[in-house]
């Protein structure tokens, strides 16, 4: 087939799949027919009767809107005034109080997230009515769907807030920390036991990202003002004071930063980087199926 022939075929099934999401959007949105009935000539005579006002009423209604100006400013100022007050009171509680009693678990570290940490706490509630979601798994044995993406995420908590970032790696953190994630995993999600591997492997992945996010957001920009990482970071305050020391002076030594610059020399030839994020080369591999079963109804 020419290549003329080829673009204009993908053209009309392109325009088809448009024509078909449209008469579905429609269909869904359109509701029962709300036209309205012709009005009978006394029905019109009524209405036009209301619309009229007496002119009585007009002068009336005016003076309601030129009513004292005065009471309306002196109420307003009343109500600036008491807001400014309560503002002032507020402030000065905060000042009087101070920052712990404001927030006792701050850290005092930096705070660089707007939302802050991801805590996945819909999950925790979910787990107090004992409600479990199902993870789908596909022919290869890996896990797809909205229920695998959020599984994800919660991986990424649970290796964060129970390895220790002291470890220097994987291969040596107790096999039962590695064990409770596992059973974290089975306490939220109704999943095989054949995907143990694959949960463990996401954890420990997930716990060298967080790694190099504090060392590439939290340390090095700050190795010049080292008064910024006498504490942990306030957007993780998961991680310990004691911890944090020792992770500091790991990571500002020379002998980290030599292998720091040759790790970044080895990523610069990757040229094929993973960019699934969450999602994963099994949902995607899921989206495309939909899409090509969506192209066949239509062709057919």
């Amino acid at each position: 087939m020419a290549p003329s022939n080829r673009a204009a075929a993908a053209k009309a099934i392109a325009l088809r799949m448009k024509a078909v999401q449209m008469k579905r959007t429609s269909s869904k949105d359109a509701g029962p027919s709300t036209t309205p009935k012709a009005l009978s000539p006394k029905k019109r005579v009524v209405s036009a009767k209301k619309k009229e006002v007496s002119p009585k009423k007009k002068v009336v209604q005016t003076k309601k809107k030129t009513r004292s100006p005065k009471k309306k400013t002196k109420a307003v100022s009343e109500k600036s005034v008491s807001k400014t007050k309560s503002g002032n009171s507020s402030k000065s509680n905060k000042i009087e109080d101070g920052d712990d009693e404001e927030d006792p678990n701050a850290t005092g570290g930096l705070k660089l997230l707007r939302r802050g940490m991801v805590t996945m706490n819909r999950i925790t509630r979910r787990l107090i009515r004992g409600r479990k979601l199902t993870i789908q798994i596909n022919d290869k044995g890996e896990p797809y769907g909205k229920a695998a993406k959020e599984m994800q995420s919660y991986i990424g908590v649970l290796a964060r807030t129970k390895i220790s970032i002291v470890t220097g790696d994987w291969r040596e953190v107790d096999p039962e920390e590695k064990q409770k994630i596992w059973e974290s995993i089975m306490d939220a999600y109704v999943i095989p036991k054949e995907c143990k591997k694959l949960v463990i492997t996401s954890a420990a992945n997930k716990w060298r990202e967080f790694k190099s996010k504090l060392t590439n957001k939290y340390i090095i920009p700050y190795m010049d003002t080292p008064e910024l990482l006498e504490n942990p970071p306030d957007d993780y305050r998961c991680v310990k004071k004691a911890d944090w020391d020792i992770f500091v002076a790991d990571r500002i030594s020379a002998k980290f930063q030599e292998l720091r610059d040759a790790q970044i020399e080895k990523r610069k030839e990757n040229r094929y980087p993973h960019r699934m994020a969450r999602k994963g080369y099994a949902n995607l591999e899921a989206e495309l199926v939909s899409f090509w079963m969506i192209l066949i109804e239509l062709c057919e």
